[in-house]
């Protein structure tokens, strides 16, 4: 948990998927129900999470760029219209590198499991 916003390592293709897919829907489902009360706190709750989840997001996409063996300046990247949806299907379906490289140990092997323990 604690990773979660942390931009150094590797994250892969589940936790990835997880972290830019999956949570932004569930965060969004329950920040509209709170948003839905029309109080000021909970538009301020709803704003919370979303940022929350975006700030995530951010970190695991960098993460994810690190597993394939890029620069997390990469990231800009995703700005640009076309490229984006190509970069993004890459951190979805393109395999993390089997060894280790220089963001670290691959997150699939025991030694990295072993270190997290």
């Amino acid at each position: 948990m604690s990773d979660l916003f942390s931009m150094r390592g590797r994250a892969n293709r589940s936790r990835y998927a997880a972290a830019t897919v999956l949570a932004p829907i569930a965060v969004y489902i329950v920040a509209a129900g709170v948003s839905a009360t029309d109080t000021t706190l909970g538009q301020v709750i709803s704003l919370l999470l979303i940022l929350a989840t975006y700030a995530v997001s951010v970190c695991q996409t960098v993460r994810r760029l690190h597993d394939i063996g890029r620069p997390g300046t990469h990231f800009w990247l995703l700005l640009i219209p076309l490229y984006n949806v190509y970069l993004g299907l890459v951190l979805l379906f393109r395999k993390g590198d089997a060894t280790h490289n220089r963001y670290g140990a691959n997150p699939l092997s025991t030694e990295a499991q072993l270190a997290t323990v």
